[in-house]
């Protein structure tokens, strides 16, 4: 999550931001850092102004989480995949077979197309015909920049760091990485959704 303050946390969701909005009034980044704090995981604002577990990995969070669920009888099933309907139930691949459910409510929480290797292939969106899904579009890029092959084996692997980024009048500090192709990481990042939009309109 973010320290700033609203509404210009809410402003970083661009045109999802009064859906949003909607949320992070139930539940917004202070309940947020309280929740993770609750779990026994400290967090802590780095000079980006985002905010960090101080273990600096999720895995202690993760592994918090899951016990104070396991604790209130939540039963998980991994290796399991959901394939679609049928019969108005959920159906999923399992290492036993097909199972098939009935569950009261879903909560879907399916990701995008960005990793099919790791299941992250956007198969589900066969199975919702009637949803309204915006067509996916690249998010948290990093962009291609013409290096020279000097500069480019030359500093390829090298971070930016304590650096400002602009785009279109927004302004930020953050850190990047030099890559051979060009330029990726967290202060990219926060800019990559109005540099994409730019190259869709203006080609670069």
């Amino acid at each position: 999550t973010h320290s700033e303050p609203r509404p210009d946390f809410d402003h970083r969701y661009g045109e999802a931001e009064a859906v949003i909005a909607r949320w992070l009034d139930a539940f917004d980044a202070p309940a947020l850092t309280r929740w993770a704090e609750d779990l026994g995981q400290p967090l802590f604002i780095g000079s980006s102004g985002r905010v960090f577990p101080k273990a600096m990995k999720a895995s202690p969070l993760l592994r918090a989480w899951l016990a104070r669920l396991a604790d209130m009888g939540v039963e998980i099933r991994t290796r399991s995949r959901w394939t679609g309907w049928r019969d108005g139930a959920l159906t999923f691949e399992t290492p036993d077979g097909e199972c098939m459910e009935r569950p009261d409510a879903v909560v879907l929480a399916l990701g995008g197309a960005s990793y099919p290797k790791l299941g992250s292939d956007a198969a589900w969106t066969a199975w919702l015909p009637e949803a309204d899904i915006a067509p996916f579009r690249p998010a948290n890029a990093g962009f291609d920049i013409g290096w020279s092959p000097v500069f480019a084996t030359r500093f390829a692997g090298q971070p930016l760091k304590a650096v400002a980024f602009s785009h279109a009048g927004r302004h930020l500090r953050g850190e990047a990485m030099i890559t051979r192709y060009g330029i990726e990481g967290g202060g990219v990042y926060a800019l990559s959704a109005g540099l994409r939009e730019a190259i869709a309109a203006e080609g670069s």
